[in-house]
């Protein structure tokens, strides 16, 4: 019973990611709705993530904030619910300021079109779709030849993202997507002027 007050104890245990996931598939299931396949986005960074129970001592509440959490449907409320916790609970452990940051991190992989994030050991591994284009001009000028790339995988040493790994993720992240929306507005237009081509052709 994922919707169960008696499961806001397991969240860390079985990981924030698959817990959104399972619990957005039991929400649309509990309301009738059929269920939406979304790309699926892990984020596995090294610190801990959990709302602790000396900072919201009530289990269900904290259950109700996971819940929040886990079904965001934009970035942009992020910061609101950050000071929404801020006013009701006071300053943010650590835990609970990683946790916001992790779920930034899925919303920028899922614009980026990003699967895998994973920052584990002395290397980044970042996995997009299959066709997906990297900023190598950017990574090479953040990174120089720490970054790698091997078709929709990208590696990077874990030395080359100090000081800031967080930020270095975030903007790695923010880049990719960026160049895919350029890429989008090119292609468009250039079949609108294809298209404009051929009238005036017919004409």
């Amino acid at each position: 019973n994922l919707l169960g007050a008696e499961q806001s104890g397991h969240v860390a245990a079985i990981g924030f990611d698959l817990y959104t996931n399972l619990l957005k598939d039991a929400i649309e299931r509990q309301r009738g709705q059929a269920q939406v396949e979304r790309p699926h986005v892990t984020v596995d960074l090294p610190f801990d993530i959990l709302i602790p129970a000396s900072y919201v001592p009530d289990e269900r509440e904290r259950l109700a904030l996971y819940r929040r959490l886990a079904t965001l449907e934009s970035s942009d409320l992020l910061s609101p619910l950050e000071e929404e916790l801020r006013d009701r609970f006071g300053p943010l452990p650590r835990a609970v300021t990683n946790l916001l940051s992790q779920v930034g991190v899925k919303f920028l992989a899922q614009n980026a079109h990003v699967s895998v994030v994973s920052l584990r050991g002395d290397r980044l591994t970042i996995r997009g779709e299959k066709r997906i284009l990297y900023d190598r001009v950017a990574l090479y000028q953040r990174f120089g030849t720490d970054a790698r790339l091997d078709e929709n995988v990208l590696r990077i040493e874990a030395s080359a993202l100090q000081p800031d790994w967080l930020q270095a993720i975030k903007d790695i992240l923010t880049d990719t997507a960026a160049l895919r929306e350029r890429q989008a507005a090119a292609t468009e237009l250039a079949t609108s002027s294809t298209g404009e081509s051929s009238l005036f052709a017919v004409g």
